[in-house]
């Protein structure tokens, strides 16, 4: 966050959207709703924290679902699927919880646990619902969360690229990056991905670069080169 006024401008959005905003920062959450930050387009997230020892106290998140239930505020928390070999951007072998006590609790509890702290939504990575045989064949997309660097209207596209991705029942992971500074190296494991520039937008599988593409046939590209991966898998 900013932490000044264009962070209203963010959450007061022409498009509409929700805006994930960090919830342990409350303070700077109710700066925001003080000039004029419409509270109904903000949704508290929690952060997660891989390495023991690092997450969050439980007393602060009741107090900061305190806060938010008050002012009429949605949050989301992060539980941990404890599923031992899954992988984010980098090995996990600690879990990926919010609350440092839910750790290595079992799944039910944790779940509990939250709902009790007040928390609204509780998140959980895929390979869990995975590993229970509850999903299959479901794509995800990565969407960096913009920032300074950011050098094209990305949010429509991410929108596009959603829908698109609605109809499709494959396990690929598609990226949307804001810019090629860091994108490519954040999306790694993307099997396809594009990273947008100021005219044009780099294309990239798996962390490497396969070619530039035109501000204007980001999309058309992008749905190619999903459906060709599709069809690839399929053989």
């Amino acid at each position: 966050m900013f932490e000044d006024e264009r962070d209203v401008q963010i959450v007061n959005n022409s498009q509409g959207l929700g805006i994930q905003l960090n919830a342990s920062l409350a303070d700077t959450v109710r700066k925001i709703i003080e000039m004029g930050g419409r509270k109904e387009r903000i949704i508290g997230s929690y952060n997660f924290y891989p390495l023991r020892n690092t997450g969050a106290d439980s007393e602060d998140v009741c107090k900061t679902n305190q806060f938010f239930r008050k002012e009429g505020m949605k949050t989301q928390i992060f539980i941990s699927s404890n599923v031992k070999g899954t992988h984010g951007p980098w090995p996990v072998s600690d879990g990926l919880p919010t609350i440092e006590i839910d750790r290595d609790l079992p799944i039910g509890l944790q779940v509990r646990h939250n709902l009790l702290l007040g928390s609204d939504e509780l998140i959980i990575g895929k390979q869990l619902l995975k590993s229970f045989g509850l999903i299959r064949n479901v794509p995800d997309l990565i969407a960096c969360p913009t920032c300074g660097r950011i050098q094209y209207d990305m949010l429509p596209l991410v929108r596009k690229v959603e829908d698109y991705l609605s109809s499709v029942k494959c396990d690929i992971t598609v990226a949307v990056m804001g810019c090629p500074v860091n994108g490519i190296q954040e999306a790694g494991r993307a099997d396809v991905g594009v990273a947008g520039g100021y005219e044009s937008a780099i294309l990239f599988r798996h962390g490497e670069i396969v070619r530039t593409v035109p501000q204007d046939e980001i999309y058309e590209t992008l749905v190619s080169e999903i459906d060709r991966f599709i069809r690839a898998k399929e053989r």
